[in-house]
Protein backbone atom coordinates (compact mmCIF):
# COMPACT_ATOMS: atom_id res chain seq x y z
CA UNK A 1 0.00 0.00 0.00
CA UNK A 2 1.47 3.76 -0.82
CA UNK A 3 0.40 6.51 0.85
CA UNK A 4 0.74 10.05 -1.42
CA UNK A 5 0.57 13.24 1.01
CA UNK A 6 0.25 16.28 -0.53
CA UNK A 7 1.18 18.84 2.16
CA UNK A 8 4.19 21.48 1.21
CA UNK A 9 6.38 20.23 4.47
CA UNK A 10 8.97 17.85 4.75
CA UNK A 11 7.71 14.55 5.57
CA UNK A 12 10.11 13.49 8.35
CA UNK A 13 8.66 11.93 12.07
CA UNK A 14 7.43 15.58 13.41
CA UNK A 15 5.72 16.84 10.87
CA UNK A 16 3.52 13.53 10.45
CA UNK A 17 2.73 13.80 13.95
CA UNK A 18 1.59 16.93 12.86
CA UNK A 19 -0.15 16.05 9.97
CA UNK A 20 -2.07 13.30 11.92
CA UNK A 21 -3.20 16.20 14.78
CA UNK A 22 -6.75 17.31 13.39
CA UNK A 23 -8.43 20.60 14.69
CA UNK A 24 -11.88 18.23 14.74
CA UNK A 25 -12.52 15.09 15.48
CA UNK A 26 -13.71 12.46 12.49
CA UNK A 27 -16.58 10.11 12.72
CA UNK A 28 -16.87 6.96 10.74
CA UNK A 29 -19.74 7.02 8.49
CA UNK A 30 -21.04 5.39 5.09
CA UNK A 31 -22.69 8.55 3.36
CA UNK A 32 -23.75 8.75 0.04
CA UNK A 33 -22.20 11.53 -1.87
CA UNK A 34 -22.44 13.54 -5.20
CA UNK A 35 -18.69 15.35 -5.98
CA UNK A 36 -17.57 17.85 -8.80
CA UNK A 37 -14.15 18.23 -9.54
CA UNK A 38 -14.23 21.61 -11.14
CA UNK A 39 -11.11 21.41 -12.69
CA UNK A 40 -11.38 18.23 -15.04
CA UNK A 41 -15.02 19.08 -15.22
CA UNK A 42 -15.95 15.71 -13.43
CA UNK A 43 -18.97 14.50 -11.41
CA UNK A 44 -19.76 11.57 -9.89
CA UNK A 45 -21.09 9.96 -6.64
CA UNK A 46 -19.44 8.04 -4.17
CA UNK A 47 -19.77 7.27 -0.24
CA UNK A 48 -18.17 9.40 2.57
CA UNK A 49 -16.00 7.11 4.81
CA UNK A 50 -15.83 9.26 7.92
CA UNK A 51 -16.49 12.92 8.47
CA UNK A 52 -16.05 15.76 10.57
CA UNK A 53 -16.34 19.68 10.73
CA UNK A 54 -12.75 20.28 9.54
CA UNK A 55 -13.27 17.50 6.78
CA UNK A 56 -14.01 14.09 5.16
CA UNK A 57 -12.51 10.88 3.97
CA UNK A 58 -14.57 9.70 0.94
CA UNK A 59 -13.79 7.00 -2.15
CA UNK A 60 -12.96 8.29 -5.45
CA UNK A 61 -12.59 6.17 -8.83
CA UNK A 62 -9.26 7.62 -9.76
CA UNK A 63 -5.88 8.48 -8.01
CA UNK A 64 -4.88 12.75 -7.31
CA UNK A 65 -1.55 13.70 -8.21
CA UNK A 66 -1.74 16.93 -6.62
CA UNK A 67 -4.22 19.19 -4.40
CA UNK A 68 -7.33 20.21 -6.31
CA UNK A 69 -11.02 21.78 -5.29
CA UNK A 70 -14.08 19.25 -4.89
CA UNK A 71 -17.36 20.28 -4.78
CA UNK A 72 -19.13 18.30 -2.39
CA UNK A 73 -23.05 17.87 -1.96
CA UNK A 74 -24.41 14.67 0.97
CA UNK A 75 -27.89 14.40 3.03
CA UNK A 76 -27.33 13.90 6.96
CA UNK A 77 -29.81 11.75 8.15
CA UNK A 78 -32.51 14.61 9.32
CA UNK A 79 -32.82 15.44 5.83
CA UNK A 80 -30.50 18.70 5.64
CA UNK A 81 -28.85 18.96 2.69
CA UNK A 82 -24.76 20.08 2.98
CA UNK A 83 -23.13 21.28 -0.18
CA UNK A 84 -19.59 22.82 0.49
CA UNK A 85 -16.08 23.61 -1.14
CA UNK A 86 -12.97 21.64 -0.16
CA UNK A 87 -9.81 20.88 -0.86
CA UNK A 88 -8.10 17.23 -1.95
CA UNK A 89 -5.13 16.80 0.85
CA UNK A 90 -4.44 12.97 0.43
CA UNK A 91 -5.10 10.01 -1.33
CA UNK A 92 -4.17 6.58 -0.65
CA UNK A 93 -4.72 2.86 -1.38
CA UNK A 94 -2.30 0.57 -3.75
CA UNK A 95 -1.19 2.32 -6.98
CA UNK A 96 -3.23 -0.06 -9.43
CA UNK A 97 -6.22 -0.49 -6.99
CA UNK A 98 -9.50 1.83 -7.05
CA UNK A 99 -11.30 3.37 -5.68
CA UNK A 100 -8.49 4.88 -4.07
CA UNK A 101 -9.54 6.44 -0.31
CA UNK A 102 -9.07 10.51 -0.45
CA UNK A 103 -9.53 12.89 2.27
CA UNK A 104 -10.61 16.34 1.70
CA UNK A 105 -10.26 19.41 4.02
CA UNK A 106 -13.53 21.75 3.68
CA UNK A 107 -13.21 25.22 2.23
CA UNK A 108 -15.95 27.01 2.98
CA UNK A 109 -19.24 26.27 4.42
CA UNK A 110 -22.48 28.09 5.54
CA UNK A 111 -23.22 28.71 9.06
CA UNK A 112 -26.43 26.97 8.32
CA UNK A 113 -24.55 23.90 6.84
CA UNK A 114 -21.93 24.24 9.76
CA UNK A 115 -24.67 24.26 12.42
CA UNK A 116 -26.63 20.90 10.90
CA UNK A 117 -22.97 19.24 10.36
CA UNK A 118 -22.26 19.94 13.94
CA UNK A 119 -25.83 18.36 14.96
CA UNK A 120 -25.27 15.88 13.03
CA UNK A 121 -21.66 14.80 14.57
CA UNK A 122 -23.03 14.74 18.10
CA UNK A 123 -25.86 12.28 17.45
CA UNK A 124 -23.17 10.61 15.87
CA UNK A 125 -20.97 10.58 18.64
CA UNK A 126 -23.71 10.20 20.77
CA UNK A 127 -24.53 6.76 19.60
CA UNK A 128 -20.79 5.84 19.72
Amino acid sequence: MSFVEFAQVPLNPSSLEVLSARRHQRHNCDIPVSWQLPGRKLTGHSRLLNLGLGGACLELPFAITGPEPLELCFTLDDGATITLNSRIIWSSGDEDVLPRRTGVQFQSMSDDARRSLDAFLQRVAHKA
